[in-house]
C-alpha cells in the first residue's frame, strides 16, 4: 500500500447558502460541513475517489464516510473510511487496497455496529494476466470505535480461483444490515459458470462467520441480479429491493430470520406504472417500506419517458402497495439514497440534471417528502457547506449524494469538486442539516475574539409533549464557559453589564445551571432540554402547549481583554 495523506478541513457555518431548485423553500441550516481530501505520495499516478461509492453511516455521537479509491488508468482500486465526531471533527482515518498487483476493493455498503464502530461490505476482485479471467468475492470489514480492525473475512475465494486458473464462482457484495441478534445480513450476487446469476442473501454472525446463503433470484440469461438494498424489519428478517429476474419486474420481498420468504412485491405494469430502476428502502415509522429510485423505462403504453424519481410505500406486513408516485425534480432525476424522516416521511438524496444527456453529472439534490410522497422541500447540496470555496475561474459541484439520519438533524455526504471529474482532485465533502424549531432573531449577534458571531440552533420538534428539544451554540472562543437562559419576553439591550453583547430576553430569566458548561475546542455547545423541568425564578415548571419560550446563550470572551458575550435569541412556541 502506497503512503497516504488525509488533509481534512471543517468549515462552521455563518450563512445559509443553498441553491434552491424550486418555490418550495427548504427550513433546513447547515449546522456544519466538513471536506476530505485522499492523496498519494507517488507522483506518478493520479489517485481519486470513485465517486459513486462513497457512503455516510454513524449514530448520534459519531458519522463514518466510506469510499473508494482508484488509480486512474490502472487496474487497482482501494476503500477509504473517515470517521468524525458530532461535531464534524476528525477522529481516525483508514484506507487499504492500493497495488498495481490487480486486486479491485470495492466497497458498495457499511452499516453502524451499534457499539461506534462500523461494518463495510464490497467486492474484491482478481484478475490474472488473462484479461478474460477475473474472479471476485466479498470482502467485510469491522472496524470498532477507535478504528482498530476487529475482524475481516470474505465469502468465497478469489484469489485462489484465480491461481488455479478456474474464475468458476464469483461473489459479489452489495448491502449489508444488521440481524437484530449482533450478526448481520449481506446482499449480493453469485456467478457460476454452470448456473448463472443468482441473487443470493448471506447471513453472517458477531465475528464474521457465515451461517446461511440464500439465493434468492436465478436467471441464467439474465446478468446483475444482485440484491440491491437491504433494510432491517425489527424482528431478525429483512427487507430486501430484488432487481429483474424478468425484464421489468423489479420487486420487493421480506425475509424473516431463517431467510424464508414472507411476501413478494412485484413492481410492474399489474401493480404500478413505475417501471425502472428501484435499488434503495427505508422502513418508515408507519409500519411501511419504501423503494425509491429512477424510472426511465416505458410505460405499459405510450413513449419512453425521461428519468424521474419514483417512490412506493409497500406495507410492512403485507406488502401491499399503500401508494406510488413519480417526482420530477428535473429534466431528469435519480435517487441515491433515502432514510425515514419524522411522521413517516422520507429524507432523499439524488442526482438531477436540467440537459437530458446529463443526469449522471448533473447537480447533487437533497429533499424532503410527506408520508403521502409530497415534495416538502428540495435545494441542491452545496460543495461551499464543507469549507471547499470556489474561484473566479473554477465553478464547484456536488454528486454522488448519500444520507444519514442522527438526533433530529440529517448528514449528507457526497463528492464536490470542480466541472470536471478526471484529474480535478474531487473532494470528499460531509455536511449536517438541521431542520430548526422555533424562529432565530437578534441575528447577527455581536462578533467575538474569533472574529465570527456566536450562533445558536435548535433542532428537534415544537411538540411539547414529545419533550424533543437541543439547542447547540457554535463560534464561541474555544473553552469559554457559557450559560444557556431563557426567558418568556423579548428584549434589545446592546453592552449588558458593560460586555459586547446585545441581551435578547426580557425577563423573568430562567438560567439552566444544570446544563452549565465550557465549550468545547471548536468553540461549541450543547443542550439537551427537558422540557418538564424549565428553570424559572421561582422552580422549575413544565412547558405547556401555546407556551412561548425564548432562548440566548451567555459565554465569556478576552477580546482582547476579559469580557462577556452573547448569542442570538430564538423563539419557540410549542404546540
Amino acid at each position: 500500500m502506497g503512503d497516504t495523506t488525509l488533509i481534512h478541513s471543517t468549515f462552521l457555518m455563518l450563512t445559509l447558502t443553498l441553491s434552491l431548485l424550486s418555490a418550495l423553500q427548504a427550513p433546513v441550516l447547515p449546522d456544519w460541513g466538513t471536506s476530505f481530501d485522499h492523496t498519494t505520495a507517488s507522483t506518478s499516478y493520479t489517485v481519486y475517489p470513485d465517486y459513486p461509492a462513497v457512503m455516510v453511516e454513524g449514530d448520534d455521537e459519531s458519522t463514518f464516510v466510506i469510499g473508494q479509491y482508484a488509480f486512474n488508468g490502472f487496474n487497482a482500486a482501494g476503500w477509504f473510511v473517515d470517521k468524525v465526531d458530532r461535531d464534524g471533527q476528525p477522529l481516525w482515518s483508514r484506507d487499504a487496497g492500493f497495488g498495481f498487483n490487480r486486486e479491485y476493493l470495492r466497497p458498495t455498503d457499511a452499516t453502524s455496529d451499534g457499539n461506534g464502530g462500523v461494518v463495510l461490505v464490497g467486492t474484491r476482485s482478481f484478475q490474472s494476466g488473462n484479461p478474460n479471467l477475473l474472479a471476485d468475492d466479498i470482502f467485510i470489514l469491522h472496524f470498532d470505535g477507535v478504528g482498530n480492525l476487529v475482524w475481516e473475512t470474505s465469502i468465497g475465494d478469489a484469489e485462489a480461483e484465480v491461481a488455479s486458473a478456474t474464475g468458476a464462482v464469483r461473489e459479489q457484495g452489495s448491502s449489508i444490515a444488521t440481524d437484530g441478534a449482533g450478526g448481520y445480513w449481506i446482499g449480493g450476487l453469485s456467478v457460476s459458470t454452470s448456473s448463472g446469476y443468482e441473487g443470493s442473501l448471506f447471513r453472517i454472525d458477531s465475528n464474521g462467520v457465515e451461517l446461511a446463503r440464500y439465493d434468492v433470484l436465478a436467471n441464467s440469461g439474465m446478468s446483475g441480479l444482485a440484491v440491491l438494498d437491504l433494510e432491517p424489519d425489527g424482528d431478525g428478517g429483512i427487507f430486501a429491493a430484488l432487481p429483474s429476474d424478468t425484464p421489468f419486474s423489479q420487486s420487493v420481498a421480506r425475509y424473516d430470520d431463517d431467510g424464508l420468504r414472507i411476501w413478494r412485491t412485484y413492481l410492474d405494469a399489474s401493480v404500478t406504472s413505475l417501471l425502472g430502476f428501484i435499488g434503495e428502502l427505508a422502513l418508515t415509522g408507519d409500519r411501511a417500506v419504501v423503494a425509491a429510485g429512477a424510472n426511465s423505462m416505458p410505460f405499459a403504453s405510450g413513449p419512453r419517458r425521461s428519468d424521474v424519481s419514483a417512490f412506493i410505500k409497500l406495507d410492512a406486513d403485507t406488502g401491499a402497495i399503500r401508494w406510488s408516485t413519480e417526482i420530477a425534480f428535473d429534466v431528469r432525476s435519480g435517487v441515491t439514497d433515502i432514510e425515514p424522516a419524522g411522521n413517516g416521511g422520507l429524507y432523499v438524496t439524488g442526482q438531477r440534471a436540467s440537459d437530458p444527456s446529463l443526469v449522471s453529472i448533473g447537480e447533487a439534490y437533497v429533499a424532503r417528502l410527506d408520508a403521502n410522497g409530497q415534495l416538502v422541500w428540495q435545494f441542491d447540496l452545496d460543495p461551499e457547506d464543507s469549507g471547499l470555496t470556489a474561484t473566479s475561474t473554477t465553478a464547484l459541484r456536488a454528486w454522488g449524494s448519500r444520507v444519514r439520519v442522527d438526533r433530529f438533524g440529517l448528514v449528507v455526504t457526497g463528492m464536490g469538486g470542480p466541472l470536471g471529474l478526471v484529474g480535478s482532485n474531487p473532494q470528499t465533502i460531509l455536511i449536517r442539516y438541521v431542520e430548526p424549531v422555533g424562529i432565530p432573531y437578534c441575528e447577527p449577534a455581536a462578533a467575538n475574539s474569533t472574529g465570527l458571531s456566536g450562533r445558536l440552533l435548535s433542532e428537534g420538534s415544537e411538540v411539547a409533549a414529545e419533550n424533543k428539544v437541543i439547542l447547540s451554540a457554535s463560534n464561541l472562543q474555544p473553552f469559554a464557559t457559557c450559560l444557556l437562559v431563557n426567558s418568556p419576553t423579548q428584549a434589545f439591550i446592546p453592552g449588558l453589564a458593560g460586555g459586547e453583547g446585545t441581551l435578547c430576553l426580557g425577563g423573568p430569566y430562567g438560567r439552566y445551571i444544570d446544563l452549565a458548561q465550557s465549550a468545547n475546542e471548536v468553540g461549541r455547545a450543547e443542550y439537551a432540554l427537558d422540557l418538564t423541568v424549565t428553570p424559572t425564578p421561582t422552580g422549575l415548571v413544565p412547558v405547556m402547549t401555546a407556551d412561548t419560550w425564548n432562548f440566548q446563550v451567555w459565554y465569556r470572551d478576552a477580546n482582547p481583554t476579559a469580557t462577556s458575550n452573547l448569542t442570538n435569541g430564538i423563539s419557540i412556541l410549542f404546540e
